[in-house]
């Protein structure tokens, strides 16, 4: 899987660090002199969290510790009304047990509740006889970043850049939501979720929430561009990772008690063929053909009891020359898999089953199984197809040692050689040349390890190690057999060992400090060594380095109402 990289010219000189640091205090202390954060109404933000904004990884923090009934770290992109009425339950579940918060735990709700009103009714549905206020909520989030070194840049090109997010939200009293964020980005084509083209000296912007929601009580029909991101988590699940550029689609999205579902389609990005390309025995495209790309999900999640979720979800990517959506694949109860089978398509469908269990108050333990093809039957050439899919297990434990505000996650995943790939190029599950699912793509693994320690209401430490594998197979090669399928002559590769061929080893080791005043104002700063073996699968191409990172977020909003 190509990533995007860019290597500097220039190296960064001490003054420079010695600049960036002493940027980074004085902005820390400019944020801490700002009078604090108005209280929270209803649409202060998107109705839908952004994966990115500062409150989410604090849901799935309280959504994990228990403290947010009827949530799940599974359940992001987090809907607000469900964030809402979920620390409504919290305090209520609490108060009836008669039980107190930990330090941590009141620091992260009062945190939570400075961006989410409990007090607010849920949304009045639509063509209820009943009708509230509307509301209108607009803000901005102003991020700044400072580097210092070249493998770990996820960012961009340059020693520094500027991220501007302006957001409006809107609440209707008859049931409908809608909700618009902008991203301004002052070194942003090299973000692999950047969703437009360059500006001139490297600035992006570009639309990157932007939707309209008809509300219905336990259903949201969903219309426009958001967050794709399904399971538990925290670095990318391997159906869905969100790690892709927001995407344009339809969709609708349901509770019922301790059942969720969803369900969307939308298109992908055409492909313009750049060479003869065979679709079938006997048919074969012409270079310059233009293909349509469409995609089509849905997802069950079913909370069996208070220590265990089960879910199961599908997804399949097809296109053609002048092939449009299709409504086999739009009803949301159907079986992707069958449909194709009995139509005889050629499309590309995976499957993921996922499982979380609660054995602790403290410990959660999830595990996804990523299914992209595998073989029944092994009785002739064509059934001789390696399988193709993924795994992933990870544990969270909360406070261990009995430190209050700690975590203690350990996660590994691993994805097959072929997996996202297919026979027909227009099929990859890729979008805008970045995957849909696992992050690193086939034929690749990773172990992680993260230590969290709360240490008072200002300060945050973490301790990170990441280590990665990736083979020399990627989503972008071409199929290794034909369009009719593996023969005698022509089958599949086979490997010694997976990852396979010469494998690009990374590992990464950090510690971070997160300085976080008051709401709406956090200071990072990171350091650490990144070792890599076999850079780019070449056979002793060896590099490591020592990195240095600091940003600061700073977030504003306000609201309308009627009486205001």
């Amino acid at each position: 899987m190509p990533r995007r990289t860019h290597a500097r010219e220039r190296p960064v000189s001490p003054p420079r660090l010695i600049a960036t640091a002493l940027a980074a205090a004085v902005a820390l202390l400019v944020g801490v002199a700002l009078p604090p954060a108005p209280r929270p109404a209803a649409a202060a933000t998107l109705p839908y969290v952004p994966l990115d904004h500062w409150s989410t990884p604090l849901i799935a923090e309280a959504a994990g510790r228990g403290l947010l009934p009827g949530l799940s770290t599974a359940d992001r992109p987090y809907r607000r009304a469900d964030v809402e009425r979920s620390l409504r339950d919290g305090r209520t579940v609490v108060d009836s047990l008669q039980r107190s918060y930990t330090p941590f735990e009141s620091w992260l709700l009062t945190r939570l509740e400075s961006e989410f009103d409990p007090s607010v009714p849920p949304p009045t549905p639509a063509f209820a006889r009943l009708t509230q206020d509307w509301t209108v909520g607009y803000g901005l989030e102003a991020r700044g970043y400072v580097f210092a070194g070249e493998d770990h840049r996820r960012f961009g090109a340059e020693d520094g850049k500027a991220i501007a997010l302006p957001f409006v939200g809107f609440q209707s009293g008859r049931g409908l939501a809608a909700g618009v964020r902008f991203r301004l980005d002052t070194d942003g084509a090299l973000v692999p979720d950047f969703n437009g083209r360059e500006w001139r000296g490297g600035s992006t912007g570009d639309t990157n929430n932007a939707y309209v929601i008809l509300q219905l009580g336990a259903a949201d029909v969903f219309l426009g561009r958001d967050d794709l991101r399904w399971g538990a988590s925290d670095n990318g699940s391997l159906l869905l990772s969100g790690y892709a550029p927001t995407m344009d689609h339809a969709g609708l999205r349901l509770r019922l008690g301790p059942v969720t579902a969803s369900s969307f389609f939308g298109n992908l990005d055409d492909m313009t063929l750049s060479a003869p390309t065979a679709q079938a025995l006997g048919d074969t495209l012409p270079a310059g053909t233009v293909i349509h790309r469409r995609i089509t999900g849905h997802r069950v999640r079913w909370q069996v009891n208070r220590y265990i979720a089960l879910g199961a979800a599908e997804v399949v990517v097809y296109g053609g020359k002048d092939r449009g959506a299709e409504a086999e694949y739009l009803i949301p109860i159907s079986i992707y898999y069958a449909t194709q089978w009995n139509s005889g398509k050629n499309d590309n469908i995976l499957g993921a089953f996922t499982l979380e269990l609660r054995p602790k108050s403290d410990m959660e333990v999830y595990g996804e199984l990523l299914v992209d093809d595998f073989q029944i039957d092994n009785k002739s050439p064509g059934d001789q197809e390696p399988f193709q899919g993924g795994f992933l297990l990870g544990q969270r434990l909360y406070n261990p040692l009995g430190l209050d505000g700690s975590m203690l996650r350990v996660e590994w995943a691993r994805v097959e050689p072929f997996t996202f790939n297919q026979v027909l190029p227009w099929n990859r599950y890729l979008y805008k040349d970045q995957p849909l699912g696992f992050p690193l793509g086939p034929d690749a693994q990773a172990l992680d390890f993260e230590f969290r320690y709360w240490m008072s209401e200002q300060l945050t430490w973490t301790f990170q190690y990441r280590s990665e594998e990736r083979g020399a197979t990627r989503a972008t090669d071409a199929w290794p057999v034909p369009v009719t399928g593996p023969t005698d002559t022509t089958p599949f590769p086979e490997f010694d060992h997976v990852p396979t061929d010469v494998v690009e080893r990374r590992s990464r080791i950090a510690a971070e400090f997160w300085v976080h005043p008051k709401p709406g104002i956090d200071l990072r700063l990171s350091g650490g060594h990144i070792d890599v073996k076999n850079v780019g699968n070449v056979r002793d191409a060896d590099d490591s380095e020592w990195f240095l990172e600091g940003s600061l977020s700073l977030a504003w909003s306000r609201w309308l109402t009627p009486e205001r």
